[in-house]
């Protein structure tokens, strides 16, 4: 697994799609690249997790079959012991106690990857949601030039009957509810 991904993923969950518009000089095509870039971060957190998944079942494995050695040697020190043979009983049970040993190194090499797929499980849920946002944020903002694009055409229908000192007055009413459109949206 690439150790980039989870700073890449967590470089985009943090980001705020607000912020990034603010001030981009076309929005639009900044918040197209927004999603393309957070769709190839997905695809790649996504292949991560498969091979992170894969690890996943290869330490699961390890596991099951370290606890089975380690129960067979338990299973030998006692037969060992019941046959009176104590010299072999204690072979049986040192090598039980290194089998419980890399019991335990699987389990905490388990545990560990285990830990680790579910951190990316969630961060991948959260890049799906912010690819959402993203996308609601760009039909908001086409939306948006729509209605400035239809009231620009209303207003220069309107202008030839409008007095200038009417006209900035109009204008300045339309730019407010512009505004407080676009802010009650992006909230």
């Amino acid at each position: 697994m690439k150790t980039g991904i989870f700073s890449r993923l967590s470089d985009l969950l943090k980001s705020n799609i607000d912020d990034l518009l603010n001030g981009a000089e076309y929005p639009e095509k900044m918040i197209d690249q927004i999603i393309s870039d957070m769709r190839n971060q997905l695809c790649e957190a996504i292949e991560d997790f498969g091979k992170s998944k894969s690890d996943e079942c290869l330490a699961e494995m390890k596991l099951a079959e370290a606890e089975t050695v380690s129960a067979e040697w338990e299973g030998n020190a006692k037969a060992a012991l019941e046959n009176g043979d104590v010299e072999l009983a204690r072979q049986a049970a040192a090598r039980k106690i290194r089998a419980d040993e890399d019991v335990d190194s699987y389990r905490m090499l388990y545990d560990s990857v285990s830990k680790r797929n579910n951190a990316l499980h969630g961060q991948i849920e959260r890049l799906k949601a912010k690819i959402d946002e993203a996308e609601r944020h760009k039909a908001l903002m086409t939306s948006l030039d729509k209605t400035s694009e239809d009231n620009a055409e209303k207003h220069d229908i309107m202008n030839e009957n409008i007095v200038p000192d009417e006209q900035a007055l109009i204008d300045a009413e339309i730019e407010r509810l512009l505004a407080e459109m676009s802010r009650k949206s992006f909230n």
